[in-house]
């Protein structure tokens, strides 16, 4: 709940309790547009869309990381696995703090590292990735973590193609994307790959 409330998405529960629709925000220019749909059961998108969504929107996620200073960026393929790697990455950052102050150091201070991705999906995630090339390019280190399927691999061959050939750097997903790292159906928690996933980008 802590990192969907930080991206601004908001979870339409079941009379269970159970989690039925998500709706993410999507902005142009920083300006609220509407917001996109994802019903869980059969994984349908857009059935209950408000507002203007799609593919002149910002990147999701852009909007929170905007007006910051940043030397890292990473691009995933969807707004759950933006979350998911976003909320992994900042356990990880804790975790560190309360390591160093455990031994009576001072802990490093740490500024959330920007996740952003495509709101229309892989296949056009480059036209929109271009759209926004100014506020991706700011970046010292480019990270592309989309789905390690035929998708999400050609996907990004497009977009590192048009960036700085030594920004660029590919994550290989041990899971597949990091949504399924933490949302299995063992119900484990398998950040600690995801982290060197990350680090291991080539």
């Amino acid at each position: 709940d802590e990192y969907n409330k930080f991206f601004g998405h908001i979870t339409k529960l079941g009379k269970f309790g159970e989690p039925k629709v998500r709706f993410y925000p999507e902005t142009k220019d920083g300006r609220l547009m509407g917001y996109k749909s994802r019903t869980f059961l059969g994984k349908k998108f857009g059935y209950e869309n408000a507002g203007l969504t799609g593919i002149s929107n910002d990147l999701s996620g852009m909007v929170k990381f905007k007006d910051m200073q940043f030397r890292d960026i990473v691009i995933v393929g969807g707004e759950e696995d933006k979350v998911a790697f976003f909320q992994q990455f900042s356990e990880y950052q804790k975790k560190n703090q309360k390591k160093k102050t455990k031994k009576g150091e001072v802990p490093d201070e740490y500024a959330p590292m920007p996740v952003v991705s495509p709101t229309t999906g892989e296949g056009s995630a480059i036209k929109q990735i271009r759209d926004n090339y100014d506020f991706v390019n700011t970046a010292d280190r480019i990270f592309l973590g989309l789905d390690n399927d035929k998708c999400g691999l050609k996907a990004m061959e497009e977009i590192a193609e048009i960036f700085p050939k030594e920004k660029v750097f590919i994550i290989k997903w041990s899971y597949g994307d990091p949504n399924a790292a933490i949302n299995n159906r063992e119900g484990k928690d398998y950040s600690a790959q995801t982290i060197r996933d990350f680090y291991n980008a080539k």
